[in-house]
């Protein structure tokens, strides 16, 4: 083999190398992405929800909020519960923050804060909590399992 060849196939293997590294996604990402999708969803409509739900989280998702006196089982009772909130003629929008994401095996923990924002009218009110979701591996995706919402801030 020349010098020239070598160089060559040393530096498509470097190519290779960075374009993988650049395209795989850690655990971490997936994690992130999945809680991402899920309330990109919620901000979107019960439509949306119910696809991001579907494709991130298990059958049995179970949402447990501090203010509620039961914990939301099932896709179904997340998506009516974001609903009802709908047509009571509010916008409730939330977004993630402070996220850290921890990965053992198959099992997932994210720590995040949680921002919910009310809109009435022209005024919205934010309230900031603790939440904690737990994501199990399951066919090769991160799913949310459960989640827990602490009390506000």
């Amino acid at each position: 083999m020349t010098p020239r060849r070598i160089a060559l196939v040393a530096a498509a293997l470097l190519a290779t190398v960075l374009l993988g590294s650049w395209l795989y996604r850690s655990d971490e990402e997936l994690v992130r992405a999945a809680a991402d999708a899920i309330v990109e969803g919620a901000n979107q409509g019960p439509l949306e929800l119910t696809r991001a739900l579907e494709e991130h989280a298990t059958d049995r998702v179970t949402i447990t909020v501090s203010d509620l006196p039961e914990p939301l089982v099932g896709r179904a009772a997340i998506v009516a519960a974001a609903s009802r909130t709908a047509t009571m003629g509010r916008k409730l929008s939330f977004r993630l923050q402070h996220v850290e994401v921890s990965v053992e095996g198959g099992h997932a923990r994210l720590n995040a804060e949680l921002v919910a924002t009310l809109q009435l009218g022209l005024r919205g009110f934010s309230s900031a909590r603790s939440g904690v979701g737990l994501f199990e591996k399951l066919d090769g995706r991160f799913r949310l399992t459960s989640a827990e919402v602490g009390g506000e801030r």
